[in-house]
């Protein structure tokens, strides 16, 4: 399993929507029942439209991340229902207090860009994502689980909002925020039937911490490539059900590969570049011990002392330059495809045959249409699947046009009204040809 590493859910919204400066506080009406998003959204539209026109200015604060007092280190208790996942970043957060420390994600708390430094473009693309198909969307306090499924998350006011079943928590977005050929998790499909694809492999971990043949270990984005590489190869060798889609295999597969270096390096004074090294990844995985003798603690993920994030918020530009990298090392990171039933498989799409022609393998081999492609995938596959989840499609869609819409505008992507594939729609025909699509929620 590969999952986005940092989940940021609503509260990315609130904190930066348009008010006094740039913090927008909502009071919410705890008697009445109401729709929350509607009334944020114009704000959020207007705060999202300008985003991308201002200049980044650095981040001056020079002090490291506070990791004491009320942001000391405490260990979840998983057996008292204190949830963990796929997300190291989110697993960090609450185990320092800067999230709830039962892992329950509400919409009004937003640690991730002053801990980690996301930009607000993709924080809302992974917010959206995470409240729509895996929280409770719209209720008095709009919530989802960084782990399993949690009574917690259930909506509230007796689910009058319309969601079909319960909410599952991030270890419930296969295909959406986390995906197949990761760093350190199992795929879904793993040795014969659906198993563990949110917990830490250990032996993953350890092949990824031996890659660095520097004493101190350095997890640049090479060697994350690289990483990338080895993983899709024991996925399409091993997994009869290896789905690499156009969202999943090409935005969540890339952002496991780019988030490590971009969010957990080190950039303490002198070091503005940051560097992740092996205490690093120690830290934040979970990881004790020492080498050759580790040892996995779940859910105990840990933010370092004298640990600096990095100066410059985490842009989508910023991610749209470190895929190309990735791609321009290991092109194959870029098929679209799976596997159709039996290991080493792999049949690919043809490209040119998307959405009538509207993406071909020329502007494919650019980043930019590929992600371009993936949005449009999301957007388009979307209402179809969400007619699964809610009685009533017409909230949540509109929050996934409202995060997708900013960024495909920028990114000039071609206008798609309709997505097929050699004439069929195109979760038809890849639900039909690629098993591994129909294991998540959506065949993206």
């Amino acid at each position: 399993m590969r999952t986005v590493a940092f989940s940021l859910a609503w509260g990315v919204l609130v904190s930066h929507v348009a008010g006094t400066g740039d913090e927008f506080e909502y009071k919410i009406d705890w008697d009445s029942p109401v729709n929350i998003f509607e009334q944020v959204r114009p704000q959020v539209k207007a705060r999202l439209a300008g985003h991308f026109d201002k200049r980044q200015l650095p981040n001056l604060n020079l002090l490291p991340i506070d990791v004491s007092g009320k942001h000391e280190f405490v260990p979840p208790d998983l057996g008292a229902g204190d949830q963990r996942g796929p997300c190291p970043g989110l697993n960090a957060l609450a185990n320092h207090g800067y999230l709830p420390h039962d892992g329950i994600y509400s919409i009004f708390e937003a640690p991730f860009v002053k801990v980690f430094g996301m930009g607000l473009d993709f924080g809302i693309l992974l917010a959206v994502q995470a409240t729509v198909w895996t929280g409770a969307l719209v209720s008095a306090n709009p919530r989802f689980s960084i782990g399993g499924a949690s009574a917690k998350v259930d909506n509230a006011f007796k689910n009058i909002f319309g969601l079909l079943g319960r909410p599952t928590g991030l270890d419930g977005s296969h295909n959406i925020i986390e995906s197949d050929a990761s760093n350190t998790r199992n795929d879904l499909y793993q040795d014969g039937t659906l198993g563990d694809n949110y917990r830490l492999q250990l032996q993953r971990w350890k092949d990824w911490y031996y890659m660095s043949n520097d004493l101190e270990g350095d997890y640049n984005i090479a060697l994350m490539a690289d990483r990338g590489k080895v993983g899709f190869q024991q996925s399409k060798k091993n997994n009869p059900y290896f789905w690499h889609g156009p969202y999943s295999g090409i935005i969540a597969s890339a952002g496991v590969l780019t988030f490590p270096p971009a969010f957990l390096s080190n950039h303490s004074t002198g070091n503005a570049g940051g560097r992740l090294t092996k205490k690093l990844i120690q830290s934040f995985y979970g990881v004790h011990g020492t080498e050759p003798d580790f040892e996995y603690k779940e859910g105990w993920e840990q933010i370092p002392e004298n640990w600096y994030r990095r100066p410059f918020d985490y842009t989508f530009v910023a991610f749209l330059i470190d895929l190309a990298d990735v791609l321009l090392r290991h092109p194959e990171l870029a098929s679209i495809g799976g596997n159709t039933g039996t290991p080493n498989s792999f049949v690919g799409l043809d490209l040119s045959n998307i959405a009538g022609g509207a993406f071909n393998a020329t502007n494919l081999l650019n980043p930019q249409q590929l992600v371009c492609l993936g949005l449009e995938v999301l957007k388009i596959a979307s209402p179809s699947l969400l007619s699964s989840l809610y009685s009533s499609i017409s909230k949540p869609l509109r929050l996934i046009e409202d995060a997708v819409s900013p960024i495909s505008g920028k990114l000039n992507c071609p206008v798609v009204e309709d997505l097929t594939y050699q004439g069929m729609p195109f979760q038809d025909f890849v639900t039909k040809l690629f098993p591994g699509s129909k294991l998540g929620k959506l065949p993206i």
